[in-house]
């Protein structure tokens, strides 16, 4: 049953030994349901007539089905126990005929629910709590949609045939999909309500409801369901777990501002359950724990490595302050993340990064500098770097790598405006100059 608003009292649950699992309305007589199904497994709304037929007309398998309409001058209207379900990963899956014309020639729409707590005092009262909500009204008046999270996901709805509805509920990872016709619709955090909020993970009801989906005139609900199946299945993280390689925890790394290298950072692989993209970020925090940096790995985010360069590294050094002879220790770990699911490494290491004497005298760096030009700057969508120089990265203030070359005339038009790090990489050493895009 739709309902918008509810005001309760205190209700008791209820109590089922027997909850459904799997029906195919094989063992029961054409004509009413009533009477006739297990109340372990079935409630009329709040335990009043549910005024749902077994019907012969359609049938998915074997000869039966169920009838929700209001062909007996009430809307039909029943709950599938399944007990309090609160763990694991099921899917529920059932088919569905839904003609375009209903029973009395006009035109036929349908509407069912899942619970997360539906509650019967078995006396015509109540309370529902709504995960999600689907929508089938004719089609002339309206999109067929499921509501689920205070969103709204569209379909188009197949009429005059059997048609399976599928979810996949992942208590576990909270997590719900649901697919039509072997089509994934949407997914969305299971532990939400219809309307949006809430915070409960249990899965406790299938509510089929004669109802169009809204107040259509000329539509009469009329849909019917077949070989509903409710099946454990194993619980898979929708991301792996992944642990960090390189460098180890406690590792020493020795910088100064002349080292052309970069430092390598590795990691083991996270995959993902629904075969989507892994994106990697590496993060750098300080002894109390304060995030200092953030950089997506090789590749656009998708390397389980990373080179991080020493220049970023001298500039972290310069900002703690740290001379020659010094060091500063450090926490990092790495975060994997797949549409809006974000997983942490297994753990956090430690390292030390040591300031040591540069290998060439600083006077040389700054006599070459001198004959190096960075131009024109700011810098419009080309920049020329004149003078004897191996290969140019550049960077972003905060550190991420954005253009890497040997060209001595490079193009900005892919950089936003702003203030960017010019690595000039030399026979003698590094110089890193500023550089400000502006468009």
């Amino acid at each position: 049953m739709k309902k918008y608003l509810l005001l309760i009292t205190l209700l008791t649950c209820v109590c089922a030994t027997a909850q459904l699992t799997n029906e195919d309305f094989e063992g029961f007589n054409t004509g009413s349901f009533d009477g006739q199904f297990d109340p372990n497994q079935w409630d009329g709304w709040w335990g009043t007539n549910s005024l749902t037929e077994i019907s012969s007309e359609y049938a998915n398998s074997g000869n039966n089905s169920l009838n929700l309409s209001t062909a007996g001058g009430g809307a039909a209207d029943i709950v599938g126990l399944f007990g309090t379900i609160s763990e694991g990963k099921w899917e529920l899956k059932f088919m569905q005929y839904l003609p375009t014309n209903a029973f009395d020639g006009s035109n036929a729409g349908a509407y069912y629910n899942l619970q997360h707590n539906y509650v019967s005092n078995g006396d015509g009262t109540g309370s529902g709590v709504w995960a999600c909500g689907i929508y089938m009204p004719p089609d002339a008046d309206g999109p067929t949609y499921i509501a689920q999270d205070g969103k709204q996901s569209n379909f188009q709805p197949i009429r005059d045939q059997w048609v399976e509805h599928k979810f996949i509920i992942d208590i576990d990872n909270n997590l719900a999909e649901f697919f039509y016709n072997d089509v994934k619709i949407t997914d969305w955090p299971w532990n939400t309500e219809e309307n949006g909020g809430g915070d409960n993970p249990n899965l406790n009801g299938l509510n089929l409801f004669a109802y169009c989906g809204g107040d259509f005139p000329g539509c009469s609900p009329d849909a019917y369901y077949d070989d509903i199946a409710l099946t454990e299945l194993e619980s898979v993280p929708p991301l792996t777990e992944f642990s960090l390689l390189a460098p180890e925890d406690g590792a020493s790394v020795d910088v100064n501002s002349t080292m052309p290298e970069s430092v390598n950072i590795s990691w083991g692989e996270s995959i993902s359950a629904f075969g989507n993209d892994v994106t990697y970020s590496w993060k750098l925090y300080s002894e109390s724990g304060s995030p200092l940096l953030s950089l997506s790995s090789n590749n656009a985010g998708l390397d389980t490595e990373l080179s991080l360069s020493n220049s970023i590294i001298n500039n972290l050094l310069d900002n703690f302050g740290v001379e020659v002879g010094g060091n500063v220790t450090l926490t990092w770990n790495v975060e994997a993340s797949s549409d809006d699911i974000v997983l942490e490494s297994t753990e956090t290491f430690s390292v030390t990064f040591n300031k040591i004497e540069d290998e060439t005298e600083p006077v040389s760096l700054e006599e070459i500098a001198k004959e190096i030009t960075v131009y024109p700057n700011p810098a419009n969508n080309q920049v020329t770097i004149e003078g004897e120089v191996e290969g140019v990265n550049i960077y972003g203030i905060t550190g991420q790598l954005f253009i890497s070359t040997t060209d001595k005339k490079i193009d900005l038009s892919n950089l936003a405006d702003g203030v960017y790090l010019v690595e000039l990489q030399t026979a003698e050493g590094v110089i890193t100059e500023k550089l400000r895009v502006l468009k």
